[in-house]
């Protein structure tokens, strides 16, 4: 007897796993089997295998289990067939390369457990073309609530500064290309031209020097007019040294 269940108790990645539970081990390792069906691969093509597993240390510190691929159609076929020891209590990769060499066409990737009675978990199961190397890893982003209020006010005041982007009303861009342009002058414009007071720098009883953001950045040192700015900016050249 064996059940697949989902685990929210642990887990690699995210908040739940899968946990296979097995009672009594089988006679033949594929009279239990988990696996992913209808798998496009190509000839000639070098794919891995990678996935996150860990024994449950109430039974074992390990346990054998075959990893496999076959062919579903036109014929099947067995292209990769082996066995591997899970031998951690803890989170642990494996992976395996595979070459396909002349075959191609939809198959199955398994895996093969029906030779043991000891409970393990998987996640983050994953096939993909290359080498372990080459896979495409997401990039983890760190969103701290001043980060977050930094980007919403500043979508805000984007919205505020050009009309082109407000919603249901006849001011929306037509072009793109005069949307991208209003873009630009907005955004140049409140870097250049706007006195933020939370940049000014007090240099006496209730007097304060005013500052723009690019004045912080030492890109000029005057908060800038519209006149100024309407005939300086340039957006087809990088932005240097300004006065």
């Amino acid at each position: 007897m064996y059940r697949l269940i989902t685990d929210d108790s642990t887990a690699y990645k995210g908040s739940k796993s899968a946990k296979i539970i097995q009672s009594i081990a089988s006679a033949n390792a594929s009279n239990v089997k988990a696996f992913y069906n209808n798998v496009p691969i190509e000839k000639n093509k070098t794919y891995t295998i990678a996935f996150w597993a860990k024994v449950d240390a109430k039974e074992d510190k390990k346990r054998d289990l075959d990893l496999t691929i076959q062919t579903i159609n036109p014929v099947p076929e067995l292209i990769f067939l082996k066995t591997i020891t899970l031998d951690s209590v803890d989170w642990k990769e494996y992976a395996y390369t595979i070459p396909t060499k002349d075959i191609e066409g939809n198959v199955w990737i398994g895996l093969l457990v029906g030779l043991s009675n000891v409970d393990f978990w998987f996640d983050n199961f994953r096939f993909f073309e290359g080498e372990p190397s080459d896979e495409i890893k997401s990039v983890e982003t760190f969103v701290t609530p001043i980060n977050k209020m930094t980007v919403s006010w500043g979508h805000i005041k984007s919205l505020h500064l050009n009309a082109r982007k407000a919603r249901k009303t006849l001011e929306f861009s037509k072009d793109n290309d005069y949307h991208k342009c209003h873009s630009w002058f907005c955004a140049s414009y409140y870097n250049f031209c706007w006195d933020h007071r939370s940049l000014r720098v007090e240099i006496g009883i209730r007097e304060y020097m005013h500052r723009s953001p690019m004045m912080v950045l030492g890109v000029t040192h005057h908060i800038w007019s519209v006149d100024e700015h309407g005939y300086i900016s340039d957006y087809s050249r990088p932005l240097g040294k300004i006065a």
